[in-house]
């Protein structure tokens, strides 16, 4: 994993974002559930030949603290990345848990 400032998130103008690698075992997922406090929605992309490849959500379950998004499609990559919207001011984004689900 390669962590910028997701984990110990700063306040500001730079991007936040998180990054998850595959090595090995590609995981296989149509949905990812993300765990914590942050505003807005996260905007979900994947490596694909070379290159990142923005996904859609077909559907977005929220509660306060998580946000399941269902891309109706059965999905792989060696690394997927979390880009997450800017902050209010002084909020710092908290993640719990990032699970990727069937």
């Amino acid at each position: 994993m390669i962590d910028v400032h997701a984990w110990e998130s700063k306040p500001g103008p730079k991007p936040v974002w998180f990054e998850l690698n595959f090595r090995k075992d590609l995981p296989k997922f149509s949905k990812i559930g993300i765990y914590g406090s942050y505003s807005g929605e996260p905007k979900v992309r994947i490596w694909k030949a070379g290159e990142w490849k923005n996904l859609t959500p077909k559907n977005v379950e929220r509660t306060k603290y998580a946000a399941v998004l269902d891309f109706g499609e059965e999905l792989r990559s060696v690394k997927i990345r979390i880009d997450f919207a800017k902050q209010p001011r002084h909020r710092k984004i908290e993640l719990y848990e990032i699970e990727l689900l069937k």
